[in-house]
């Protein structure tokens, strides 16, 4: 169901109560769920809306094209919207990179009015590290390249290691992106079955990667 005029109603309506005795007071709130969409009318100016999305599964060309059309329906009707993501991390126990989807969605973003943002990490960071990396240099100065940054993580990162640790990353990616099947938001959040993402090829193939990366460290921190 879509219930947004209504919980948006109420917004409204404790927003202007609220500025009446507190006007240079925000009034926030969650697009999510069974509100996710914008209402049918305009927003006060002191409402703050952060608008739910697993901006994850952005390279699936219709949930992008869904997103985006949602973020510019809110930002015509609120004059402040940030953008809630997951960007998760624990629990999961794979690889969950997408800093392609991460760089494309925060840049729409800022070229469409978007003035916030917020992410569920959780980071097990020896998997999470590239993804929340980029994502917080780009939220600093959005209009950076994506792929000059990865460059300069990989090169002060890793080192002499950088070469298969940046493939290593790359494959992790590429097995997110191309998993198939429907896109539904935290897919495979506490389930089992995210390990079918890497079948045990591409498994020995990430364990070959990291043992060429072991093998090239030979400081004290990359080792």
């Amino acid at each position: 169901p879509d219930a947004s005029d209504l919980v948006f109603t109420f917004v409204s309506r404790a927003a202007r109560e609220v500025a009446a005795d507190y006007p240079d007071r925000m009034i926030t709130a969650y697009a999510y769920q069974w509100c996710e969409n914008a209402p049918s009318f305009d927003l006060p100016p002191n409402v703050a809306v952060y608008l739910t999305a697993d901006r994850s599964f952005w390279h699936d060309s219709a949930f992008r094209a869904e997103d985006e059309d949602l973020i510019r329906r809110w930002t015509q009707r609120c004059s402040w919207v940030g953008l809630y993501d997951y960007y998760y991390g624990v629990p999961f126990a794979v690889p969950r990179l997408f800093t392609a989807s991460s760089a494309a969605s925060l840049q729409f973003a800022a070229s469409n009015h978007v003035a916030g943002f917020h992410a569920g990490l959780h980071p097990f960071w020896a998997l999470d590290g590239p993804k929340a990396w980029l994502a917080a240099q780009l939220l600093w100065q959005v209009e950076q390249n994506p792929a000059a940054l990865l460059d300069e993580y990989y090169e002060k990162f890793f080192q002499e290691a950088q070469a298969p640790m940046r493939q290593f990353y790359d494959l992790c990616e590429a097995q997110w992106q191309n998993q198939g099947g429907r896109v539904t938001w935290l897919k495979y959040f506490k389930s089992w079955r995210q390990f079918e993402i890497f079948p045990a090829a591409v498994r020995s193939q990430a364990r070959e990667l990291l043992d060429q990366a072991a093998r090239h460290a030979t400081n004290h921190l990359t080792r």
